[in-house]
């Protein structure tokens, strides 16, 4: 399941994201929710969602801010940017700081599903990755051990790679 953070000044707006979005059928869970960018720092930092939520001009600390500081601070999390501004300043600054995507409000039904599911099939591909090369490392790791070890040890350790996993 993917952790979701909805970052939105406007009360209505960020209860509706939460709400009315079916969250269980795209595997997520809205694990925090924020006004401003100073908030969705602290959250994000506390909860680390998988994916971020955000509107670009908020009080406090803007989206824009928000995703620099992450980026600056070495967070690769997925933003999506919710706006009402289709100013094109705001959308080269999202992509300056590698936003996920950028959707403008009103924006259609399934649309901010799309995106979604666009990040989470990003995210499954870099699990299986890291899977796929932890589990190289092991075999690897395994037949170093081998070669230093007895027949009998070398034998026991394929019993045992065999059978526990």
């Amino acid at each position: 399941m993917f952790k979701i953070a909805v970052i939105d000044d406007e009360n209505v707006v960020r209860s509706g994201i939460v709400l009315e979005t079916d969250w269980g059928a795209l595997d997520c869970a809205v694990v925090a929710e924020g006004s401003n960018g100073e908030e969705g720092l602290e959250l994000i930092s506390k909860y680390h969602p998988d994916i971020v939520i955000s509107d670009i001009r908020m009080p406090k600390m803007d989206g824009i801010e928000m995703l620099k500081r992450l980026r600056e601070s070495g967070d690769n999390t997925y933003v999506i940017f919710l706006s009402a501004y289709n100013e094109f300043s705001y959308a080269r600054e999202a992509i300056r700081y590698s936003a996920a995507d950028y959707i403008l409000k009103p924006y259609d039904d399934g649309e901010l599903e799309q995106a979604i599911i666009k990040i989470e099939n990003v995210l499954k591909k870099n699990k299986q990755e890291s899977e796929l090369r932890i589990e190289e490392d092991v075999l690897a790791q395994n037949a170093l051990i081998k070669a230093g070890k007895s027949k009998y040890v070398a034998e026991a350790l394929d019993y045992i790679g065999e059978h526990l996993s």
